[in-house]
Formats: structure tokens, C-alpha cells, sequence
């Protein structure tokens, strides 16, 4: 009978998309190449990982959006916060962000009309420059969703 419930229970995580095994992450370097990082993170929700580059620097940062799959033409980002746009969000990272302390190396934020939330964390970031030349030189930019 004990057997039967630790199956079902474990059934229901793996259908649910939760996770008891920490697999609800995305982790990669700051200095990745990849333009875009996607990621199926519910039945109709993706996480969208944006590599941002300036004039000046290539490793500028990255843009984290959480979208429904389904959404034509304009997508709205379900963690931007920033009802303005006029300023920086916890949904960009960005290496000017670390320099000005404008953020903590880790933000969780909630997705909009969901039961659902999205940590960022930046581990052991190294910049070069600062300001609008700013870029990261190391570290590495770790994803999850619960």
C-alpha cells in the first residue's frame, strides 16, 4: 500500500511539472554565446532568456521573460514589474545592475496570475567597465521556477 502512495505522489509531481529532484532550473555562463535560452516551464507558459549586447560590449546582459506559449503578435513578459519601462527591472540582468548595486545577486519574482515564481541568481559575477560599458567577464546566471 506504501508503495502504491509513493508511486501515485511521485506520479502526480512528474504530471504537475514540479519537481522534488531541483530539474525546474536553467544554468549557464554570463558569457554565453547563445542569443536566446527557452524553456518549457508549465503546460502553456516558456521562460525566455534574452542575451542583451551594446555598442560596446557583447556580454552586456540578459533579458528574462516568462510568456504564454500561445500569445500572436505582442507578448507580454508575466515578471516585468516595471509599469513605466523608465527604469531598470529584476527581470534584466545586466552588468551596469551590479556596479550601481541596483539589484540583489538573487530576486525572486512572482509570474503574474499564476501560482508560480521564478529565481534569479547571479553567482559569482565579474565585471569589466562600468556604466554603459560594463560587461561580464565570468560568473554564471542560474534560473528556476517553482
Amino acid at each position: 500500500m506504501k508503495r502504491i502512495v509513493i508511486i501515485s505522489a511521485l506520479s502526480i509531481l512528474f504530471l504537475s511539472g514540479l519537481s522534488i529532484f531541483g530539474q525546474n532550473k536553467l544554468e549557464f555562463e554570463l558569457t554565453d554565446d547563445r542569443t536566446e535560452i527557452s524553456e518549457k516551464i508549465s503546460g502553456d507558459l516558456i521562460l525566455k532568456v534574452t542575451k542583451d549586447r551594446s555598442v560596446k560590449a557583447d556580454d552586456f546582459g540578459w533579458i528574462i521573460g516568462v510568456f504564454k506559449k500561445r500569445d500572436k503578435g505582442f507578448r507580454r513578459n508575466l515578471i516585468y514589474t516595471n509599469a513605466t519601462g523608465s527604469t531598470a527591472d529584476k527581470s534584466q540582468v545586466y552588468a551596469w545592475h551590479l556596479g550601481n548595486n541596483d539589484f540583489p545577486l538573487e530576486r525572486i519574482i512572482a509570474v503574474m496570475g499564476r501560482k508560480l515564481w521564478v529565481k534569479i541568481e547571479i553567482i559569482d559575477p565579474k565585471v569589466e567597465g562600468c556604466g554603459p560599458d560594463a560587461a561580464f567577464a565570468d560568473g554564471k546566471l542560474r534560473i528556476s521556477w517553482y
